[in-house]
């Protein structure tokens, strides 16, 4: 293992030169959680996107939707969710048709609206399960790569 790159000529060490110097110090275990790390940092990034997209967590427009619904202003109740990117309004905006419509027994619009909800659970579920296999692998390749690094102490 060579010692830590020497500061350049502006006075400070590169983030490439440390990079370099950290995979060479490490090996191929911290080449994995390297990339294990963009993986995960991709995931995250694309998942708070989406989440942000879809209005996850913004529950006014759903809620103010359902209270004028309920005070009987059904047509003002649809305006303000029938463009919404929320799944929970686009839920409600599905409940408000399927009621005003009466084509179907209001069990059956129960059981469309759960496999409805079901769906967009799916779709905002999706990718979490690298993210668990990230979360489990890094510790035991950190784990690993200190083994090895001890076994080239003693060896030396």
């Amino acid at each position: 293992m060579d010692i830590m790159p020497a500061a350049g000529e502006g006075g400070g060490i590169t983030p490439v030169a440390t990079l370099l110097w950290l995979i060479d110090a490490g090996g191929v275990v911290v080449v994995i959680l390297f990339a294990m790390s963009l993986v995960a940092a991709t995931i995250v990034l694309l998942k708070l996107w989406q989440f942000h997209a879809c209005g996850i967590g913004d529950l006014r427009k759903p809620r103010r939707a359902a209270a004028l619904y309920a005070a009987g202003d059904s047509r003002a109740a649809r305006n303000l969710v029938v463009n919404s990117a929320n799944p929970v309004s686009q839920l409600l905006r599905r409940a408000m048709e399927g009621r005003s419509e009466g084509r179907e027994p209001p069990e059956r619009l129960r059981e469309r609206l759960a496999r409805d909800g079901a769906d967009h659970l799916e779709v905002l579920r999706s990718y979490f399960r690298p993210l668990e296999v990230i979360a489990t692998l890094s510790p035991l390749l950190g784990l690993f790569g200190t083994v090895l690094g001890m076994i080239e102490a003693f060896r030396q």
